[in-house]
């Protein structure tokens, strides 16, 4: 199972952040007692904060892999579906079309509205099965037997029960189908939210990084953690109400 590069990618920013926030833990917590200079400093307490929130984002890292991997299955389930109902559907166009062209030849288009066939099959699937019931249904309810320009005689409640044959299968399909992509919208939403979870710890973690490093002094934590910020800190702003008002004016 292959994931999307920006998972990959989101994967391998996780785990960076979470190894730099282990290792430079100790060191912000030692400059920031320095700095505080008070024997009650909570040292202890900032440190597990730091790695409370990185396991948190670590958490939040094997839900958003998880909920990605869901959805690729359900993609594949998706694309197999279809390849199927393409298939079957082919052989149901195939014999409405030239069920069509014998009683055009047969008898002139104004037979063609006595069994639903004055226009040209559909190629939605939902309007596909109900244009072929309504052809089954006329063609069982006005039984009549004509003769095609090779000579071969045809009874229209034979060919309503070939066609019937062909719609089943087609009919359980789609109705899978439309299952299907209630199922894959249900999960997309699932990822979405969890890549969203993620941003947010993920920030979270960085932004009390670059906190702490400021008030430490420690400007060379404070750029690294801007550089991982990146584009997520940007993202992350825009989407904040502002101060005193709402998201939309």
């Amino acid at each position: 199972m292959e994931l999307s590069t920006m998972i990959v990618r989101r994967l391998e920013e996780a785990s960076a952040l979470s190894a730099f926030a282990t290792s430079h833990a100790d060191t912000l917590t030692h400059a920031l007692s320095e700095l505080d200079g008070r024997a009650g400093f909570q040292g202890a307490q900032l440190r597990a904060l730091i790695l409370s929130q990185s396991s948190w984002l670590e958490e939040l890292t094997q839900r958003m892999q998880a909920a990605e991997r869901s959805y690729v299955e359900e993609q594949d389930d998706d694309i197999a579906l279809r390849g199927k109902m393409g298939e079957v559907s082919i052989q149901l166009d195939r014999k409405l079309r030239l069920t069509r062209e014998h009683i055009l030849a047969a008898e002139g288009p104004n037979a063609l509205q006595i069994y639903g066939l004055e226009k040209m099959p559909p190629r939605a699937r939902d309007t596909l099965v109900a244009y072929a019931r309504n052809t089954i249904d006329l063609l069982s309810a006005h039984p009549y037997t004509f003769q095609t320009e090779l000579g071969e005689v045809l009874e229209t409640r034979t060919i309503a029960v070939m066609l019937n044959d062909l719609l089943l299968p087609f009919q359980a399909l789609v109705q899978r189908m439309n299952n299907e992509v209630d199922e894959l919208q249900a999960v997309l939403l699932k990822r979405n939210d969890a890549i969203d979870a993620w941003v947010e710890g993920y920030c979270g973690l960085a932004r009390t990084l670059e906190g702490l490093a400021r008030m430490a002094g420690l400007y060379a934590i404070v750029e690294q953690c801007i550089i991982m910020l990146g584009s997520y800190g940007r993202l992350r702003a825009e989407s904040s109400p502002r101060p005193g008002g709402s998201e939309e004016e």
